[in-house]
Formats: C-alpha cells, sequence, structure tokens
C-alpha cells in the first residue's frame, strides 16, 4: 500500500529522489504499473512527497485503463 497513514510503502518506488525544502529534505517517489487484486487490468502510476514542513505525505495517483 502507498496511502498516506502508511509508515512504508510495501514495494520500492521506479524512481526516487530528494530535494532541499524550507524544514529540511523533501523526498520524492514515483511507482508505476501498480495494479488492485480486484482490478488487474487497470494500472496506475503514484507520486508520493514526504516533506517535513507537512504533517502528511502528498499522494497522487493517475489511472491507466488497458
Amino acid at each position: 500500500m502507498l496511502h498516506p497513514g502508511a509508515p512504508l510503502p510495501e514495494v520500492e518506488p521506479a524512481e526516487e529522489c530528494t530535494r532541499p525544502g524550507d524544514k529540511g529534505e523533501v523526498r520524492v517517489r514515483r511507482w508505476n504499473a501498480l495494479h488492485f487484486e480486484e482490478a488487474r487490468h487497470t494500472s496506475f502510476d503514484v507520486l508520493r512527497i514526504d516533506d517535513p514542513a507537512y504533517k502528511r505525505p502528498l499522494v497522487v495517483g493517475r489511472r491507466h485503463a488497458n
């Protein structure tokens, strides 16, 4: 799972980088071609941004219908 409340993602990201932020280092991770067990023919790209300036990470997803 990659939801904001999860302490750690269950799968490794396809891409990862860090950038300086106002309150410390901002971590950006991207996963591609993810899918839910119930919807195997639909894939998702997910971007998670962990910024110490905010209490919870920002998670953005985009769906791809196959």
